[in-house]
């Protein structure tokens, strides 16, 4: 077995999870005594506690842009608390249930464009020409209701797994893929299960152009932990 995974018959999950979360979400989660699952937005039928592994998320997440184009989806990771207090929490997964975790492919989810077909592509352009001078926003929500409906009839067990994810035992298959993944644990955890590791003050880390300092960011959050070190390797 490696220092970072725990094996599961014969497949591996990592050993410990990340939970991205705010300073007052923290404390409410202390009081109720448990991380609990959620459903954040409609794209996932059930709720979740959302999480991932540190791994991949340097090494994939950072690769990916978001729909905005103003930073990855690692920074987007970054941004997704209500305030800018933000803490991050450690979960081992030596006493999570493995038939409650899954896992969902953020490639499939944040970047379908790779997977969709050059001939099929050349439809959406098409479209967004016949469109026309309408709201830039109702374009973009036709434009990716387009894509959805090209993922369910070219592609129907990733749409699927789109929305209610995979088993976390296919995640080697996934990472082999070079696919960057989220895990999702559908059971509520207890807090004695759940571990702060750092917090930061995300105001302090923003570039004149609004984007964050990932990097930066994140040594600060891990700054008396040794997930510095894999940040300091893997960022640039």
């Amino acid at each position: 077995m490696n220092k970072i995974a725990a094996k599961v018959g014969k497949h591996i999950i990592p050993r410990n999870l990340y939970h991205i979360t705010d300073a007052a979400s923290y404390e409410k989660i202390k009081a109720d005594g448990y991380l609990k699952p959620r459903r954040p937005n409609k794209s996932f039928s059930q709720e979740g506690v959302f999480a991932f592994e540190l791994q991949n998320v340097l090494k994939r997440w950072q690769q990916i842009p978001t729909q905005q184009g103003k930073n990855t989806l690692l920074g987007m990771l970054l941004e997704i608390t209500r305030n800018n207090n933000i803490v991050i929490l450690k979960i081992p997964t030596k006493n999570l249930n493995p038939d409650n975790l899954l896992i969902r492919s953020q490639d499939w989810y944040f970047n379908p464009e790779q997977k969709i077909p050059q001939s099929q592509l050349k439809k959406i352009e098409k479209y967004w020409d016949e469109l026309g001078d309408i709201d830039y926003g109702i374009k973009f929500d036709k434009i990716r209701e387009l894509k959805k409906s090209i993922i369910a009839r070219l592609f129907p067990t990733k749409n699927s797994h789109i929305q209610n994810g995979s088993t976390a035992k296919e995640a080697p298959l996934y990472k082999q893929r070079g696919e960057s993944i989220e895990y999702i644990y559908t059971d509520k955890i207890p807090i004695s299960e759940v571990e702060k590791i750092g917090s930061a003050d995300r105001n302090n880390f923003y570039n004149n152009d609004y984007t964050l300092k990932i990097k930066e960011l994140l040594l600060e959050l891990f700054k008396d932990q040794r997930e510095k070190i894999a940040v300091e390797k893997v960022l640039k």
